[in-house]
């Protein structure tokens, strides 16, 4: 039995040793990132080092990654051609000087320029939603191009999956994507058979590999998390929703899921359909010449850049780009995310908007389906809430909108939160614009939101028991790992 003890005790001592001194030469990782994998390796013996060697590191497949460097490139080539032969002034000289920052790191993270001459209709309500995505699938002529990261087979997902068959019977060009995790039960269905047979073409985003259902090569909590429509290369379709029920079957208990989705017109659906080209690309045979940029500019239209952040992007691409948003607001900064645990920079970025007189409101939900980040994202409250941070819960539902808005003129919606897993591990797609009436727009959804929620007071933070804040900065201080 000591010999037993000892022989366990010396090679738990080893795995620390190893998992420590790969974590120490790791670039890619930040401080609180190498401190949280460093108190998980050493106080869980062996599922410590498990759980590392899983999700500790990016794994991607050097094939995937050369051939997403060269449809990077060619996406970016692409849609400078397209800026240079565009009618009309560049969108970037027309605009105030602090408003070109966010556009231009914007174009530094996938070469995507701002474009003007854009169109945009909001849609925030689950049957306007629903509607809206299966009018526009009937009413396609040329091609449907879908890309998702939660596809269930509930009403909505098969009402989604009918009218794809239907456009595909009737001779559209027809392309379905979706994530493998995220929607695993639908891949494995009579349904997904019954679409393919019909002649819609599928794939499988982040597909996970494995030997004898033991997941290898990449880690499983890689994702593709964009939420994507395009319909004959003219119109596009952004946001948060899935293609699954409000109520969401597999987490019941905390729905409905509040969605927004946008609905594009503008030269900004060439560039939602360059990122759709080139996933599907990664992950199947085609050229990014098959989907050809047919969106020209409306009148009277407003400046849009439509961007891709993901774990083969720039480093802190996502985290950085929240920053430039931030640091860009002068009176108002109003966020919507049903997960918030920001990494350092966003943290300081937010607290420091608030300290130089900027009304910053985050809006989350007041129940999360995720207790795990529910427990981290509180832990953030007292440091936000004592800069003058003002936080705000929602409910009931789950609050899933992820739009920011900036002084009544500046906006974002996409599919990413404020949260490291977006930051870092997720594929996301998000729309960035300039236009006072969307973003009142916006505003005024977001209001709606606020006048469902209840804002959390600094005093309530400070009647927590020693033993929730203990735990809430347990589960902050394991956030980069989350």
């Amino acid at each position: 039995m000591a010999y037993f003890v000892l022989l366990s005790s010396l090679l738990h001592f080893g795995l620390i040793i190893a998992a420590t001194v790969r974590i120490l030469l790791r670039e890619t990782i930040s401080g609180p990132g190498r401190l949280a994998w460093f108190v998980v390796v050493a106080t869980l013996p062996y599922v410590g080092f498990v759980l590392y060697v899983l999700v500790g590191e990016t794994f991607l497949k050097k094939s995937l990654r050369a051939r997403h460097k060269v449809l990077a490139r060619e996406a970016a080539l692409r849609g400078r051609k397209y800026l240079e032969e565009m009618p009309g002034p560049d969108p970037l000289t027309t605009m105030p000087p602090d408003d070109r920052q966010p556009f231009r790191y914007g174009m530094s993270v996938n070469g995507f320029a701002p474009l003007g001459g854009n169109h945009a209709a909001l849609y925030s309500t689950a049957k306007g939603i629903e509607q809206a995505l299966i009018e526009a699938i009937d009413h396609a002529k040329d091609t449907v191009s879908l890309l998702t990261y939660i596809w269930l087979e509930d009403d909505f997902g098969t009402e989604v999956a009918r009218a794809l068959i239907r456009a595909s019977q009737r001779g559209v060009v027809v392309r379905g994507m979706a994530d493998h995790v995220g929607s695993r039960k639908l891949i494995r269905s009579k349904l997904w058979s019954e679409m393919a047979a019909s002649g819609v073409q599928l794939r499988i985003a982040m597909p996970l590999e494995s030997f004898y259902g033991f997941p290898i090569v990449t880690r499983p909590d890689l994702r593709n998390h964009r939420k994507i429509l395009v319909i004959d290369g003219e119109n596009a379709f952004v946001g948060s929703r899935n293609i699954a029920d409000p109520e969401f079957a597999p987490k019941r208990r905390f729905g409905p899921w509040i969605d927004v989705m946008l609905r594009l017109e503008g030269p900004v659906v060439n560039q939602v359909n360059l990122l759709f080209a080139s996933d599907w690309c990664l992950y199947g045979d085609g050229t990014l010449e098959e989907f050809p940029l047919r969106a020209t500019p409306r009148k009277n239209g407003f400046s849009a850049q439509f961007r891709a952040t993901g774990p083969l992007a720039a480093r802190d691409s996502s985290s950085q780009m929240f920053c430039t948003l931030i640091e860009r607001a002068h009176h108002t900064l109003i966020i919507t995310t049903p997960y918030l645990v920001p990494d350092i920079p966003v943290l300081h970025a937010l607290k420091s908007a608030a300290r130089r007189g900027v009304d910053v409101r985050l809006i989350v939900p007041h129940r999360n389906d995720s207790w795990i980040v529910k427990g981290a994202s509180k832990g953030f409250y007292h440091p936000l809430l004592s800069a003058g941070v003002r936080i705000f819960e929602h409910g009931p539902g789950l609050l899933h909108s992820k739009t920011l808005t900036i002084d009544g003129e500046l906006g974002f919606v996409g599919s990413s939160n404020l949260d490291m897993r977006s930051f870092d591990l997720n594929f996301e797609a998000d729309l960035l614009f300039r236009d006072h009436p969307l973003a009142v727009q916006i505003g005024e959804l977001q209001a709606h939101y606020l006048a469902q929620a209840r804002e959390v007071e600094f005093s309530d933070v400070l009647e927590w028991s020693a033993a929730r804040r203990g735990w809430y900065n347990v589960m902050a201080t394991l956030g980069p790992i989350l």
